[in-house]
């Protein structure tokens, strides 16, 4: 298919909205630039939902640490190292998302989303 490399699945570019090879197939709508109100309800709705996850693992955190007979379990210790990180991870993707959603484009550039992905 055009837009491959022989034996990758490397995306090589995004199409336009006028060229002929967006032809609305599913390949073509993955790698075709979606408008700025499509991409704005995209990060408003990633940012409240990556928000609530990080409501429900703090809560998960609190309810173990909160309560003794909880935090003495080993196999709740392990589950507090699980939820930490989707803590940390959900509440700065929905601080990114929202951002984006603010600015109308991807706000920071590359860089934040180059840290998240490091840190994922």
């Amino acid at each position: 298919r055009a837009g491959r490399r022989a034996g990758t699945a490397m995306v090589l570019h995004a199409f336009g909205k006028d060229d002929p090879a967006a032809d609305g197939s599913r390949w073509a709508n993955m790698r075709t630039n979606m408008s700025e109100e499509k991409m704005r309800t995209f990060w408003f709705c990633y940012a409240v939902t990556a928000e609530l996850s990080a409501v429900a693992s703090f809560i998960v955190i609190a309810i173990i640490l909160r309560r003794p007979h909880l935090r003495e379990q080993i196999f709740n210790k392990f589950i507090i190292g699980l939820a930490f990180p989707d803590f940390i991870f959900s509440l700065l993707c929905g601080f990114t998302c929202f951002a984006n959603f603010l600015a109308g484009r991807y706000f920071g550039g590359d860089l934040e989303c180059q840290i998240q992905a490091w840190y994922c």
